[in-house]
């Protein structure tokens, strides 16, 4: 619960100290902010990923494209990779290093899921170029059954919340898709057929 109430705190002391901040502290703030996303706890990390979306929000373009590629890169290398299943045996030690390097590369996943999705949020009702890019990268996530049930559900979360705030002007933000990016987004937002 503290971890929780400091995220909250962090959106409002962000929000209400914004002008008066170095850029120093912002990014001390920003680091506070995606640190608490990888948090084991589900209402810390969406806490986070709030706080995290108005911090985003304020920041100049050029940051926001800078922030997106590296979480891009991060997000798609933290997907497993798909590999024969041949049965070893592993030693005590082999299975402890096994299941530590798998619970970081969990947390680098939510971490840069949660980062992109808050990026996406953060621009409700405009696309600029970056946000089709996150958009892509985030569908990646939305089906790898190894993902945990958090990230696919933040990843359906926030492709639907994207796809509603944009629903009045859809024509116009549609032209800033490439056509696998449209598909990429449909994936996510749309339900399966049910004779499918």
């Amino acid at each position: 619960q503290v971890r929780q109430a400091s995220a909250h705190f962090l959106r409002c002391f962000q929000g209400g100290h914004k002008f008066l901040m170095s850029e120093e502290q912002e990014e001390v703030s920003m680091s506070i902010a995606i640190s608490l996303l990888a948090d084991e706890r589900r209402e810390v990390s969406n806490a986070a990923m709030s706080t995290l979306t108005g911090i985003l929000a304020v920041l100049p373009q050029f940051a926001l494209e800078e922030l997106v590629s590296k979480y891009i890169n991060i997000a798609n290398k933290s997907l497993k990779k798909k590999k024969r299943k041949i049965v070893v045996q592993l030693s005590p030690e082999d299975a402890e290093l096994a299941a530590t390097k798998e619970k970081a590369r969990a947390k680098r996943q939510q971490k840069s899921v949660f980062v992109l999705c808050a990026v996406v949020m953060g621009r409700p009702y405009d696309t600029p170029p970056y946000v089709p890019e996150a958009l892509a990268a985030l569908s990646k996530h939305s089906f790898e059954q190894r993902a945990s049930l958090g990230v696919r559900e933040v990843v359906k979360l926030c492709c639907s919340e994207f796809k509603r705030t944009h629903t009045d002007n859809w024509e116009a933000h549609r032209n800033q898709f490439t056509q696998t990016q449209l598909e990429a987004l449909e994936d996510v937002v749309s339900t399966p057929h049910y004779y499918a």
